[in-house]
């Protein structure tokens, strides 16, 4: 059973969760900065 092993393995490390957030936060808010750059009509629509 590979599969529920590696199921119980993953369930038990929120940490790497919490770290993938963060780093995804982090890329939204590179990207979101780039836009306001590139397209600086975007930003006067909100996004």
């Amino acid at each position: 059973n590979g599969t529920t092993s590696n199921a119980g393995a993953t369930a038990s490390k929120p940490v790497d969760l919490q770290e993938t957030i963060d780093e995804l936060r982090a890329e939204i808010a590179r990207l979101r900065n780039e836009l306001k750059l590139t397209r600086p009509m975007l930003s006067r629509t909100g996004i």
